[in-house]
């Protein structure tokens, strides 16, 4: 979980069957959750008498909320993709055959994009999280936002702008 969530690659989920108890809680640090029809979550571990473990009474109320989060971890009731997509537990739902083609589309959309801002917006998303400081959240932000700045990625887009094609951040 911590691992997860302190990789500086973004992290793509793609959920295609049964999600439940631990199965589901591997996914909660995942950057971008993908559902086919098929996919069934659940955060079941109070039918089993235990309780939710690896952070995950924490991460899932930030991903839907303290109510939803309260209801799925309470009663441990199975969710489809379409219930968990409505509640945002998962970024859409797409069909089972075009799960992995999905998957791998916001995979290289993401992936285009500068492999240190993508570092960056991670590490201050997680960091942030439970920070209640604006002030410290807006320092932590201006400080990546200057870095960034002076990095060659916003040169390249800049020219990219000026000469009207998209940019290349990833240049051999």
């Amino acid at each position: 979980m911590a691992r997860a969530m302190a990789c500086e690659e973004p992290i793509i989920c793609a959920i295609n069957g049964p999600a439940i108890g631990a199965g589901l809680t591997i996914t909660l640090p995942c950057d971008i959750r993908i559902a086919s029809e098929q996919a069934r979550l659940s955060v079941g571990f109070v039918r089993v008498g235990v309780m939710p473990e690896l952070a995950s009474t924490h991460i899932l109320s930030h991903i839907v909320g303290l109510g939803q989060a309260l209801e799925l971890m309470l009663s441990g009731k199975i969710i489809d993709g379409e219930e968990a997509a409505r509640i945002g537990l998962v970024n859409r739902v797409v069909p089972h055959h075009k799960l992995m083609v999905e998957a791998l589309a916001i995979a290289q959309d993401i992936a285009s994009n500068p492999t240190e801002s993508l570092s960056a917006i991670k590490r201050l998303t997680w960091q942030n999280l439970d920070e209640g400081d604006m002030m410290a959240i807006h320092e932590r932000e201006w400080q990546e936002f200057m870095a960034a700045m002076a990095r060659p990625s916003f040169k390249e887009a800049v020219s990219a702008f000026i000469e009207k094609r998209q940019p290349d951040f990833h240049k051999s």
